[in-house]
């Protein structure tokens, strides 16, 4: 799930604020759209999705759950960005929580992204610490490794996705924006994006989420903007726009003090993608808190949409269940729904 679009903003010194000039509310990042108009109206579904259980986390709070992901046995994982404590949830209720913020060995400071990899094994990208870090399913802390010399300095890693070959891909806030690592955490190689969007519009213009489905297949979903990216390993299968189409936003930059620039979005941008998952070879979109949109993951076709009964602040499927972040109540909690196909 991408963190709120209204709260980014990034205060940068004159020198290397490229593009930048010094009259106020100066719009210096003008977006470029990848598309000019979506695909399709929306097909609503009327889809049954059956309660199969529901858990919060006790005498445990959760301030701000970020992203959730699904373990074989059924299980979520879930990340508070806020806290930076990682926690598992299940049926009979939370199993475990980790995590304690600092610069030392098993600490983290800046973690906002996540996955769960074939062995069920939890791992977590820590930026602030510029380090990978494993969990095993209990909890228990397995390894770390630093991040690769080719990962620039100060960059900040917003997705992470477990490949079927054991490999990852991180998506961060660069003119590259995908780098490939082996499952020791080791650079294999940069994925470029061969649009110039990525060069020339500002990272906040270009956040999005990430997602793995069968195989090598991974996409990737603009969350300001109006495409989505599909790829099988280090090839880039497709380039697909979302069903309704949203400009990207413009940025401005705004004295600050005489001594650098504030950025922020020139408005509230639309947040279009909120979070991705993929169940089986559909692609699932969580395009506002209570819609889900269905693309085929190896076309970018769209489906249809599913309304979903409570507000969602995230998604995982395994098989055909959906575990979601439940924000509809005062604090969140976990939901697992089964998939039962359209009512009759």
């Amino acid at each position: 799930m991408t963190p709120t679009p209204s709260i980014l903003i990034v205060i940068l010194s004159a020198s290397t604020c490229l593009g930048c000039r010094s009259e106020r509310q100066r719009v210096s990042y003008v977006p470029v759209d990848l598309f000019t108009e979506g695909v399709a109206e929306r097909n609503f579904r009327n889809d049954r999705l059956d309660t199969l259980w529901t858990s919060g986390l006790s005498d445990t709070v959760l301030a701000q759950p970020s992203r959730i992901a699904a373990l074989s046995k059924g299980d979520a994982v879930l990340l508070d960005i806020r806290f930076q404590r990682i926690h598992r949830v299940g049926p009979l209720g939370p199993l475990w929580s980790w995590g304690t913020t600092g610069r030392g060995p098993r600490e983290i400071t800046n973690v906002r992204a996540m996955t769960v990899n074939n062995y069920d094994e939890v791992l977590l990208v820590d930026s602030g610490n510029r380090r990978l870090i494993w969990l095993s399913d209990t909890g228990e802390w397995l390894r770390e490794v630093s991040f690769p010399p080719e990962l620039q300095e100060g960059v900040l890693v917003d997705g992470v996705v477990s490949l079927a070959d054991g490999r990852y891909v991180l998506n961060h806030r660069t003119e590259s924006p995908w780098t490939m690592i082996s499952d020791a955490g080791e650079f294999s190689h940069g994925i470029p994006s061969p649009w110039h969007g990525f060069r020339d519009m500002h990272p906040l213009q270009t956040l999005g989420e990430l997602v793995a489905g069968p195989g090598n297949q991974w996409a990737f979903g603009f969350s300001l903007g109006n495409g989505i990216w599909l790829f099988g390993g280090d090839t880039l299968a497709g380039v697909h726009s979302y069903v309704q189409h949203t400009n990207f936003p413009p940025v401005v930059a705004s004295d600050y003090g005489g001594s650098g620039f504030m950025l922020s979005y020139a408005g509230q941008p639309t947040l279009v993608v909120q979070d991705m998952t993929a169940h089986h070879d559909t692609l699932l979109v969580l395009a506002t808190p209570s819609w889900i949109d269905r693309y085929h993951l190896a076309t970018g076709a769209y489906h249809s949409t599913t309304v979903l009964p409570f507000s969602v602040a995230g998604v995982a499927a395994l098989g055909d269940t959906l575990l979601l972040i439940d924000s509809s109540g005062i604090f969140p909690s976990v939901a697992a729904l089964k998939l039962n196909g359209e009512e009759e």
